[in-house]
């Protein structure tokens, strides 16, 4: 998987052709809200998500020095083989950890200014 947390714009996505070669097709895969699926894009399964807010079933938790924006790709098939089933899930569990405070410094002049 490839996770980039980057604020209202962060995305995870995974390699279509690993997915495929353990017999997983793309249209399986959902975030915690199975209405949030994701796109298909230069052969990754890109899901695209809001870091700042809670969105798509995810979950935003906050301590003294860091907000982690939470969520999970999910899947699930049945596979009916006559008398025989196969269920077979999964479940990518994924966080985006930003600090609370940012230092910022700022050069201030030597010089005084005289009126």
């Amino acid at each position: 998987y490839r996770l980039v947390c980057n604020g209202s714009s962060s995305e995870i996505s995974l390699s279509r052709c690993l997915l495929f070669s353990d017999a997983w097709h793309t249209r399986y895969f959902h975030l915690k809200d199975p209405s949030c699926i994701g796109q298909v894009t230069d052969g990754r399964l890109t899901f695209h998500f809001d870091s700042t807010r809670p969105s798509c079933g995810s979950t935003l938790k906050v301590n003294i020095t860091h907000f982690t924006h939470s969520n999970t790709i999910q899947a699930s098939v049945i596979e009916n083989y006559g008398l025989v089933s196969h269920n077979r899930t999964i479940s990518l569990d994924f966080s985006c950890v930003y600090p609370l405070t940012i230092d910022i410094s700022l050069f201030v002049s030597d010089e005084v200014v005289q009126r």
